[in-house]
């Protein structure tokens, strides 16, 4: 079954994937799907702790507080960052991937996408002759989780809700 689950969360990645790049917005539908996937994940062989969600959540929120705080500094007012710098799709997106990830696994998949989104925009912008704006930060952080969904299924010693594999990696 959790075999299933896996395969059922990556189409709906995919899917998010397709949409964010195609319309910049994704169908909120998928967002719950997406939840119940991981949480029956972490239910259902993993026991992820309400503490580690907790923390994951923390962190995305200091996150959003130290952006808005950073753009209303830059803008000489305060500024709403939902809907002008962040779509409320991101927001929900990032909120749902909290439950995906232990803590420090969650930090790295954090820092490992946020590279990626911005090499493949800077790629895009070079190739294309095209300067976009509007980033497909869901689509994107979407990709990195599905190779990282398969990559579990590969790699039997890698555990997203466990953070020993990444530490033994980086040897602490």
């Amino acid at each position: 079954m959790p075999l299933t689950i896996d395969i059922l969360i990556i189409l709906c990645l995919a899917v998010i994937v397709l949409q964010d790049i195609k319309y910049r917005e994704i169908s909120w539908v998928l967002i719950p799907l997406i939840l119940a996937g991981f949480i029956y994940k972490a239910m259902e062989y993993k026991n992820i702790l309400m503490t580690d969600v907790l923390l994951n959540i923390s962190f995305i929120a200091i996150q959003l507080l130290l952006l808005t705080i950073y753009i209303s500094i830059k803008n000489k007012k305060p500024v709403n960052i939902v809907n002008t710098y962040l779509g409320i799709g991101d927001i929900l997106f990032f909120l749902v991937i909290c439950v995906a990830f232990s803590p420090i696994n969650f930090i790295a998949f954090y820092i490992l996408s946020l590279v990626f989104t911005l090499a493949a925009i800077i790629i895009y912008n070079r190739f294309s002759g095209k300067q976009t704006k509007e980033i497909p930060l869901a689509g994107s952080m979407a990709t990195v989780l599905i190779f990282l969904l398969i990559t579990t299924e590969i790699l039997p010693g890698m555990d997203l809700y466990n953070d020993g594999y990444l530490l033994n990696i980086i040897n602490i």
